[in-house]
């Protein structure tokens, strides 16, 4: 029987906020499929086993410096690629992307009509949006695969095996190979979906612009960047072994 979501999450360093972030999640969710992919950075293989997630450590980094300088050339497509793994790996209907500064509250009281959802609808270009008027026909259009979105993994699937080249639009607007949440967004449009915003995630403590909602998820919430993180979090089990039992999960 298939999960009702997984979580892919990609990571570099700030150990302490991975594991609350992670901690926060299996309060909740004991069991989903989680996938961390650290992205040429620190070795978080300690904390995953603590909370029974797959560890992998790429060689291959694709972030330029911090994550608002966006993706190096050649980025994008690892990114979608990494995605891609998760998805093909399990079989649950929804991936929700999970970041340092997503943090779980409660259960998920609903998933969306759409095959893709996030905090909020940013705006692209004049150009670009222009562009998919003429397309797809005259509706709201933005973008919003940040922390704390989620996407039916079928959907993805077929997107990304249709082989569509984000690169191209481009000229329309030339943040696209660089930043995954508006690439990730206009895959799905490209590709017949919808995107809508999420009622299940607020961005509390966003720095600029809050969105204040009764939601299970909170994305940009970055109380626990840079503390320290000592392994002796992951409290040691019986059996020798680190994992999720052993953790005071309050």
């Amino acid at each position: 029987m298939a999960s009702l979501f997984s979580v892919f999450m990609q990571v570099y360093s700030n150990k302490r906020a991975v594991f609350e972030s992670l901690k926060s999640l299996r309060t909740f969710y004991r069991d989903v499929a989680v996938r961390v992919v650290s992205d040429d950075g620190e070795n978080f293989s300690e904390i995953c086993n603590a909370f029974n997630a797959t560890f992998v450590h790429s060689p291959t980094r694709i972030v330029a410096g911090s994550s608002s300088a966006g993706f190096v050339s050649g980025g994008l497509q690892e990114y979608l690629i990494r995605l891609y793994d998760h998805c093909i790996a399990t079989n649950a209907e929804w991936v929700i992307i999970f970041e340092s500064d997503v943090r779980l509250i409660r259960h998920f009281r609903s998933f969306p009509e759409t095959e893709a959802a996030g905090p909020r609808m940013n705006l692209f270009s004049i150009e670009l949006n222009q562009w998919l008027v003429r397309q797809f026909g005259s509706r709201p259009y933005g973008y919003g695969m940040s922390g704390g979105s989620v996407f039916r993994r079928e959907s993805f699937i077929k997107a990304y095996r249709s082989g569509t080249s984000i690169e191209r639009y481009a000229i329309y607007d030339s943040r696209l190979p660089k930043y995954g949440d508006m690439a990730l967004t206009l895959l799905f449009y490209l590709n017949g979906y919808d995107f809508s915003v999420w009622s299940e995630v607020s961005e509390l403590f966003h720095e600029d612009s809050p969105i204040i909602r009764d939601a299970a998820m909170d994305h940009a919430y970055k109380y626990w960047y840079d503390k320290p993180f000592d392994i002796a979090m992951l409290e040691i089990a019986e059996d020798g072994s680190r994992t999720m039992h052993g953790l005071h999960l309050v």
